[in-house]
């Protein structure tokens, strides 16, 4: 697949893949490189699950906020979570995506990730295993998992019990077991 996602942005444009990345929700400056298909530049987890909370709300980005709703002791309401947002992508390319990764809970190397429930995520494993990646979605709740070092580029060999850690091991079982509490009383909605 990352064969593929080189050739397309070849073709599209590294210096057009940018913008589209900082209208999803990534806020760190990118260099116009055609390697950023392919997850070389860093960017942190909160910026990815903003991205990928984007394709979950069908191309419309909203700012990441904290709180969805506070209330004063006497219960009024002070603040509440409902910008409208903006069309970062159309609909239907995020739509699109979306069932491209669905494949990627249901058949793909993010298999660890599905726990009953429609859901659509990617994997990433940086070279030499130094960071692993799981970011999903179902259609009300975006998140990522990152799993490496804070303080440098360290291989994850020997990780709890798994000899090289890749997206599809230890962040997509994590992403698992914090989605199936997280939405344990939402509905199991479709895209």
């Amino acid at each position: 697949v990352n064969t593929i996602f080189a050739q397309l942005v070849a073709r599209v444009g590294p210096a057009n893949v940018v913008p589209v990345a900082h209208r999803m929700g990534i806020t760190t400056k990118l260099q116009a490189l055609c390697s950023i298909t392919l997850g070389t530049q860093p960017v942190n987890p909160l910026e990815m699950t903003d991205a990928y909370a984007t394709l979950a709300a069908h191309g419309r980005h909203h700012a990441p906020q904290p709180f969805e709703l506070v209330r004063a002791p006497n219960g009024q309401v002070l603040g509440r979570l409902g910008t409208p947002g903006e069309q970062a992508i159309p609909r239907s390319v995020a739509d699109q995506v979306t069932y491209a990764l669905e494949g990627v809970v249901e058949h793909g190397t993010g298999v660890a990730a599905y726990y009953g429930r429609p859901a659509a995520g990617k994997t990433g494993t940086a070279e030499s295993f130094q960071d692993a990646w799981f970011c999903g979605y179902v259609p009300q709740l975006a998140t990522c998992v990152w799993v490496g070092y804070p303080k440098g580029e360290i291989s994850l060999y020997d990780v709890e019990g798994v000899g090289a850690v890749a997206g599809g091991t230890l962040p997509a079982e994590i992403w698992h077991r914090f989605m199936a509490a997280a939405t344990a009383r939402m509905p199991a909605l479709g895209f």
